[in-house]
């Protein structure tokens, strides 16, 4: 009798075997892991979309200067860094000529430069211009590279 009375009493102590502690700590990894992710993947999307909000600003400001300005010196197909505060971003610039004989497309495409994080943000913003506008551009773009 005494010797039912020991297995009682030890099997109401109770505990984990290890088997079952094992499983409990892969299942809390498998669903952390998952959590991590999703978390990870947000703030990613996050700072892209924060980008791509700023991106558009400096293309935006960059066309305005290029048209507002004829005496930039800024030449087609070349890259150059924006203004201050825009320091760690490039824009370059195309005209494209369309079947309109007063219109002109011009486009601007920026993309960032180390900026300390990697950013795989580039943007193209077009505007139509008038003809007369992109000619005067390129005449001052020309005088200015000799």
């Amino acid at each position: 009798m005494r010797q039912r009375g020991l297995r009682s009493s030890r099997s109401a102590l109770g505990g984990f075997t290890l088997v079952e502690v094992l499983l409990s700590i892969s299942l809390m990894t498998v669903a952390l892991t998952g959590v991590n992710l999703l978390i990870t993947n947000g703030l990613r999307s996050s700072v892209d979309r924060s980008d791509r909000t700023l991106a558009l600003c400096v293309a935006q400001t960059s066309l305005e200067t290029l048209l507002a300005n004829s005496k930039h010196g800024f030449q087609q197909g070349r890259d150059y860094r924006c203004s201050h505060p825009y320091q760690d971003w490039t824009f370059r610039w195309e005209s494209n000529p369309v079947g309109d004989a007063d219109l002109v497309c011009v486009s601007v495409t920026v993309k960032r430069i180390d900026g300390g994080r990697p950013s795989r943000v580039s943007v193209h913003w077009s505007q139509w211009v008038s003809v007369e506008q992109v000619k005067s551009l390129a005449t001052t773009a020309g005088k200015r590279r000799r």
